[in-house]
C-alpha cells in the first residue's frame, strides 16, 4: 500500500496495535499524527519513526474528551493540511462524538 502524502491520525498509537499501525502507515509513506493520554509513550512512538527517516508528530489526547480530540485535530491540520485519514484503535474513541471539520 503505497500512501506518500496522506496524512494518518492513530489513536491508541503508543502501544500495541496502534504503535503498530502508526509504524507500518509511516513505513508505507504516511506522515503520521500518533495520538494517545500517554505523553511518554507516544514521543517513543514518535522516536522510532522519525529515527527511520519518516514524517510523525505526537498529539496527546484523551478521545473521550472531544475537545481534546478536536485540539488534537486542528495541530494535524495546522501542520499538514485538512484530508486526514483516521484509524481510531481504541474502543473509547466510538462514543458518539463526531469530529468536526473546521475547513
Amino acid at each position: 500500500m503505497e500512501l506518500t502524502g496522506k496524512v494518518a491520525l492513530i489513536t491508541g498509537a503508543g502501544s500495541g496495535i496502534g504503535k503498530a499501525t502508526a509504524v507500518l502507515l509511516a513505513q508505507q509513506g504516511g506522515r503520521v499524527a500518533a495520538l494517545s493520554h500517554t505523553a511518554d509513550e507516544i514521543e517513543q512512538t514518535v522516536a522510532e519513526i522519525t529515527n527511520d527517516g519518516k514524517e510523525a508528530i505526537a498529539t496527546v489526547a484523551d478521545v473521550s474528551q472531544e475537545d481534546q480530540v478536536q485540539r488534537a485535530v486542528q495541530q494535524v491540520v495546522e501542520r499538514w493540511g485538512g484530508s486526514i485519514l483516521c484509524s481510531p484503535t481504541r474502543a473509547s474513541m466510538a462514543s458518539g462524538h463526531r469530529l468536526k471539520n473546521s475547513h
